[in-house]
């Protein structure tokens, strides 16, 4: 699968769309003057259908060449908060950091706290080791989100103890290895911090 990085929140997170990217229906991307695919314009899908062909603008390498979009939780994802959104970038640069921090910093203006999670997606089984940190708000900057970007969420570590795997899997506990899941936890006030 893939790295994996998102927010976690007891209230509602705002999303983000970014703004180099836009999804167009064929007639668009052609009144824009796009090359467009014979197999797109051979009439299987409707010209008009809007979502077809992404664009990405020129300036995609921009500090808000991002998105924060909301998701469910999906089987590896083990925060118990009832709210989440994906951060979605090429790669994080100083100024993306300095802009997820500052909505993260925004969100507790409302919420007690906010998680911030990176994994390896489709890694669920066996469990993962899941190492937490937290923090208060004054301390999150940029420096912060680019360190939790750059985590391997893939560091092997031993399986530990875990629920038996059936025989006929062919797998002896002792090869299994798990992935890591890194969570911090951002809280509003030091107060609340253990």
């Amino acid at each position: 699968m893939s790295s994996f990085m998102y927010l976690a929140s007891d209230k509602p997170l705002r999303e983000i769309k970014n703004p180099h990217e836009k999804l167009l229906s064929v007639n668009e991307a052609q009144a824009l003057g796009l090359e467009v695919p014979e197999y797109l314009q051979n009439g299987s899908i409707s010209m008009d259908k809007s979502g077809v062909i992404l664009w990405v603008d020129e300036a995609a390498d921009a500090d808000d060449d991002f998105a924060v979009l909301l998701t469910e939780k999906q089987e590896d994802m083990f925060t118990e908060k009832k709210y989440c959104a994906y951060i979605e970038w090429n790669a994080c640069t100083k100024g993306r950091a300095e802009q997820i921090a500052a909505y993260i910093k925004e969100h507790l203006e409302e919420a007690d706290e906010i998680e911030i999670w990176k994994l390896w997606l489709g890694s669920s089984y066996p469990l993962p080791e899941i190492r937490k940190v937290n923090i208060t708000a004054g301390e999150l900057n940029a420096a912060v989100i680019e360190k939790i970007s750059a985590l391997d969420p893939w560091e092997k570590t031993s399986a530990g103890k875990q629920p038996a795997l059936p025989r006929d899997w062919g797998y002896d506990e002792n090869e299994l290895e798990t992935s890591t899941q890194y969570c911090y936890t951002i809280i509003k006030n030091k107060s609340k911090i253990n």
